[in-house]
């Protein structure tokens, strides 16, 4: 069977078609050579960008309770990234099983 082919690709929204978030994230997908994709992209980026966010801010708050403060503050989001990070980015798998 063929492989379906995708929608045409997009040119990055601009600032005034595109919400600020989506807009920033068409810059990133820029800059890191990728100068086409599909619209979903930005969509699918922003939601795991949300998601690890919160999940990320969630932690923070558990540790600054832990530490009896009363508000989370940079060192709460260190300690919560650092802790995320090897569960969160995990390497790829390497070429020959792909």
């Amino acid at each position: 069977a063929a492989a379906a082919a995708l929608p045409p690709a997009s040119a990055p929204p601009t600032p005034s078609s595109a919400p600020r978030d989506a807009a920033t994230i068409a810059a990133i997908l820029v800059s890191m050579g990728v100068p086409s994709y599909t619209p979903s992209v930005v969509h699918l980026l922003l939601e795991t960008l949300h998601a690890h966010v919160a999940e990320t801010l969630a932690d923070a708050r558990v540790y600054a309770d832990h530490a009896d403060k009363a508000q989370v503050d940079a060192d709460d989001v260190r300690i919560a990234l650092t802790a995320r990070e090897g569960v969160t980015f995990t390497p790829p798998p390497p070429r020959d099983v792909l």
